[in-house]
C-alpha cells in the first residue's frame, strides 16, 4: 500500500480529541496525507477553512450527538474547493447517500481497515467518489430496475427524519431531540410519527428499538 503521488493539506473535525491524533497518524503514515488541523466542531473550523483551504477535510458525520448533513454543505460553503471525506462511526447503510448528496465526497466507516481508508483517500483526492460495497450493491440494484419498490425502507426518510432517527436511537425523548435540533417538541413528535408510518411501525417502542438496532 503505497502513499498519495502528491501530499495533501488535511483538515480533520472530530469531537473526541484522542480519535483526531489516530486519525492523523493514519493519514500520515499510511494516505500521503499532511494534517494542517484538528478541530472539535464546525464552528472551530470554520475560520481556518475560511483562510487557506485544505485540500481534504477528513469529518465524523456525528458531532456533539447531531448528525452533520448541514455540517457538510458549511464546510464547503466555508472553501467550496475542499474535498470532504466522511470517517464515521455511524452505518454506511442509514446515512452515507444522504451524506454524499449533501456534497461529501466519500464515506466510510471507522470499523473499515486502513487499507480501505488509504482508497477512499485516494479515490476523493482525484475527484471520484467513494461508497462502500454495500451502498454499491443498493445503488446498482435500485438503477437496475424498472419503477421498482423501495428495497429498504430507511431511503424513505428525509434527512431531517434521519437526523431525528439518530437521536431517537441513542434513547433521547422528544424533548431531548428538540433542544438538540432547534426544533419544537411538536415537530419531533411529528417526524417520529412520519418515520412510524413510512417504517411500518406500530408504536414508539418498536421505533426506538428499531432505531437502536440500525443507527449505529
Amino acid at each position: 500500500m503505497g502513499v498519495l503521488e502528491e501530499s495533501l493539506n488535511t483538515v480533520i473535525i472530530d469531537s473526541h480529541p484522542v480519535v483526531r491524533v489516530g486519525v492523523a497518524s493514519v493519514l500520515e503514515s499510511s494516505c500521503g496525507c499532511v494534517v494542517v488541523g484538528g478541530f472539535g466542531s464546525i464552528e472551530d473550523a470554520t475560520p481556518a477553512l475560511e483562510g487557506e483551504a485544505p485540500a481534504l477535510v477528513v469529518m465524523e458525520l456525528c458531532l456533539g450527538d447531531i448528525v452533520q448533513f448541514d455540517g457538510i454543505r458549511a464546510v464547503l460553503k466555508a472553501a467550496p474547493s475542499m474535498t470532504v471525506l466522511i470517517l464515521t462511526q455511524l452505518n454506511e447503510r442509514v446515512y452515507a447517500e444522504r451524506a454524499i448528496a449533501s456534497g461529501a465526497a466519500g464515506y466510510i466507516e471507522k470499523s473499515a481497515p486502513i487499507s480501505e481508508i488509504h482508497e477512499a483517500v485516494s479515490r476523493v483526492s482525484r475527484g471520484l467518489p467513494y461508497l462502500g460495497a454495500s451502498v454499491l450493491k443498493r445503488r446498482s440494484a435500485r438503477e437496475s430496475a424498472v419503477r421498482a419498490p423501495i428495497a429498504d425502507p430507511l431511503d424513505k426518510l428525509t434527512k431531517r427524519e434521519l437526523e431525528v432517527f439518530h437521536l431517537v436511537g441513542k434513547g433521547m425523548s422528544a424533548s431531548e431531540i428538540a433542544k438538540a435540533l432547534f426544533l419544537s417538541t411538536k415537530t419531533v413528535d411529528v417526524h417520529r410519527m412520519s418515520m412510524r408510518k413510512k417504517l411500518g411501525l406500530r408504536n414508539s417502542y418498536e421505533l426506538v428499538r428499531y432505531a437502536c438496532s440500525v443507527s449505529v
